[in-house]
């Protein structure tokens, strides 16, 4: 499991550097396999804010890039990125992994390159340039920014260690050998009745279905580089915050979109060759596995994963916010005969804390609310 420090100093006070509190892992069970400075992947590239964007042929685009002293023209195949976006960027004459010198595109020159995620010490393999936050100020060196004066830890979590499957739960082993107080943020209390009605199966003993208009949009910067550094690709805003939730917490999440399924949530088993198309596009043949289901079929493969036909996109306008306790022999179970699993299934299937899910059903609104708008309509 990969650990930010810098997200990790959010729920605990550390007095010790990332290295003495490493040694401290290892020495109480916790391996720590390895530790990743992401300053060290800066070198010397700055903060860069894109002031025009011109097409070029062969799917190329032309851009002026502000770097504070100077404008660079820098040619890339980077079609995501907008005016105004602010970017990493390695100038010529920079020592970047050996010197960077002028590029030529026909009768263009570039004089640098734009930054991503792996090439910014964030991921192992990233293709897309990474857009910045936009309060970075255009010019100062990355190396310098908070965001990239971090270290990633990749802790070994035995399998009797579930506990300790999210930040917050490495926080609580931080808090027990410096005794030092968990940092936990306090949430709205919601109280909505919800007309969404849901029927539980005996392995479902806990779920929380919150009704909620939602505006989807790209996650904001901060969201971004905490998936990231944890290995988590950044999708959009409402399934970041999912994302965001089960690292943070350890309490897994899925959000369905409510115009694609019927009107109640069923917990129940698969019928005898009953079918879904999960996320990852493959279809799955079911019969006695768990699974969430609207009226008519399956939408999510309980635990596991959620089905492709319900799943969030550009133009969802309504959510329906699972949040759940699964019996975790019913998970493992399912994962193993499909052959199926990802990081719900991976604790679940090791068991989560069952009183967590009320707590991370309001944190997760809290952040719905700041980052997509969220409109509570009830919560089940």
């Amino acid at each position: 499991m990969k650990v930010s420090y810098n997200w990790l100093k959010e729920f605990v006070d550390i007095p010790v550097s990332s290295f003495e509190l490493a040694e401290k892992f290892t020495l109480s069970g916790l391996e720590v396999e390895s530790i990743i400075n992401t300053q060290d992947a800066c070198f010397d590239s700055i903060v860069g804010k894109i002031l025009s964007r011109q097409p070029l042929p062969n799917n190329l685009y032309l851009l002026v890039v502000d770097i504070g002293k100077k404008q660079l023209s820098i040619v890339t195949s980077e079609y995501h990125l907008d005016i105004g976006d602010k970017v990493g960027v390695v100038q010529v004459g920079t020592n970047f992994n050996g010197i960077v010198k002028e590029k030529k595109f026909g009768k263009y020159i570039s004089e640098g390159f734009l930054l991503s995620a792996s090439e910014l010490g964030l991921e192992e393999t990233s293709n897309n340039v990474f857009v910045l936050d936009s309060s970075f100020e255009v010019g100062t060196k990355l190396k310098d920014l908070e965001v990239f004066n971090d270290f990633i830890f990749d802790i070994s979590i035995t399998p009797n260690r579930a506990d300790c499957l999210s930040i917050l739960g490495i926080a609580r082993e931080v808090s027990i050998y410096y005794n030092t107080p968990i940092k936990l943020k306090e949430c709205q209390i919601i109280k909505e009745d919800n007309k969404f009605n849901v029927i539980l199966d005996k392995d479902c003993p806990s779920y929380i279905a919150s009704n909620m208009k939602v505006k989807i949009s790209p996650s904001c910067f901060d969201i971004r580089q905490k998936l990231i550094k944890c290995g988590v690709r950044p999708i959009n805003n409402v399934v970041d915050i999912t994302n965001y939730c089960m690292l943070a917490l350890g309490q897994p999440m899925h959000a369905f979109d409510k115009d694609k399924i019927g009107n109640q949530i069923i917990v129940r088993n698969a019928f005898k060759k009953e079918r879904i198309v999960a996320l990852n596009d493959i279809e799955y043949e079911l019969e006695d596995d768990l699974v969430i289901s609207d009226e008519k079929k399956a939408i999510a493969i309980a635990g596991i994963m959620g089905g492709r036909d319900s799943q969030i996109d550009e133009n969802t306008e309504n959510i329906i916010l699972e949040c759940a306790y699964f019996v975790p022999e019913r998970i493992r179970k399912t994962s193993k005969k499909l052959k199926l699993s990802s990081e719900s299934s991976y604790r679940f299937e090791r068991g989560i804390d069952p009183n967590l899910n009320e707590y991370a059903t309001y944190f997760a609104i809290d952040l719905l609310k700041q980052f997509a708008q969220a409109q509570v309509i009830g919560i089940t």
